[in-house]
């Protein structure tokens, strides 16, 4: 009898993005975070397919959110494994991916998990509420339309360049704070050594004798 085990990373705290979704929590997503939960799972998605291998698994509770708008895609393996004679055909379940895709974002920007039993209602909630760029997207990856993650990608740079610059503001945020502990720990350590030096024992008795 032989087993699989599958492994993935430990992210303390990590909830699903559909969590709220399903406690009827959910509050109006920023269009600035759709975007970028859009472009981290297609980020995800172009190294899935660039292994010949497709997601399968994905909806509102195979990704998971591991901070402020950062998102990560679970399950990676486990559809190929499962549903080993549908992967026989890795096109069709990679364009898959973007469909499915489209339905998670649909899902989430209208707040509604059910969005299959009336697509057209909640992609019209999402037209009312988010950009005619967004609307457009989302209602593209769900058609089943002929086309490619690099196509989307494209069509969207301008969005993708204001994503990237918003990472490099947190890196550097980051690379700010690593350096001032880095300062405050060698300070400490200083004065922690200067101390000791102060405190020794022979130097407190030639103290005590200079006052006698």
């Amino acid at each position: 009898m032989t087993a699989l085990c599958l492994v993935y990373e430990y992210y303390p705290d990590a909830t699903t993005v559909g969590n709220n979704l399903s406690l009827g929590k959910q509050t109006t997503m920023l269009e600035t975070q759709a975007w970028s939960l859009l472009f981290q799972i297609l980020s995800a998605l172009k190294t899935i397919h660039s292994n010949g291998i497709s997601q399968m698994i994905l909806d509102v509770f195979s990704v998971v959110s591991v901070g402020p708008d950062r998102y990560k895609v679970g399950w990676l393996g486990l559809g190929n494994i499962l549903f080993k004679q549908a992967t026989e055909i890795p096109s069709i379940n990679q364009r898959k991916d973007l469909s499915n895709l489209g339905v998670l974002l649909l899902a989430l920007l209208s707040k509604n998990l059910n969005v299959m039993t009336n697509i057209s209602e909640s992609l019209n909630s999402v037209q009312m509420v988010y950009s005619s760029e967004m609307y457009k997207v989302v209602s593209t990856l769900i058609s089943n339309a002929d086309v490619s993650l690099e196509m989307i990608l494209a069509s969207h740079s301008t969005r993708l360049l204001a994503e990237l610059d918003s990472a490099n503001k947190i890196k550097d945020e980051f690379q700010e704070s690593l350096s001032l502990e880095l300062s405050n720990g060698r300070l400490c350590r200083l004065m922690t050594k200067l101390n000791f030096i102060n405190g020794r024992p022979e130097q407190v008795l030639k103290r005590k004798n200079e006052h006698l």
